[in-house]
């Protein structure tokens, strides 16, 4: 899969409530721009021009911060559905309660 389709998929999933996140899309995803990093990673190793060297890391680490967003918010919401406690969105920076199960209310952290 392109690095332009997984980050527009990280894009559309960080965008839900934590409660409605697709864990299984998520874990995935995550699994997929791991492997695309270490095949940039392999690639990095191969190539001697300078430029291209800057042009891989800077990609590397584009993926690399990506990917901790979804670890961030996957691990928030694996506590969320286990707990059912109020925790932090990292993208979005709000908090999200679970007072009963069924309904979930955002508000805004300033």
């Amino acid at each position: 899969m392109k690095t332009t389709r997984l980050i527009g998929r990280i894009k559309t999933m960080l965008r839900l409530p934590l409660d409605e996140l697709p864990e299984k899309k998520l874990r995935k995803t995550i699994k997929c721009l791991r492997h695309k990093e270490e095949a940039l990673e392999e690639r990095l190793l191969q190539t001697h021009g300078k430029g291209a060297r800057r042009r891989l890391r800077r990609k590397i680490d584009l993926l690399r911060a990506q990917r901790m967003r979804c670890v961030d918010s996957l691990r928030c919401t694996v506590a969320l559905h286990e707990n059912g406690q109020a925790v932090v969105h990292p993208s979005a920076g709000s908090v999200v309660f679970l007072a009963d199960q069924a309904a979930a209310s955002q508000h805004r952290v300033n």
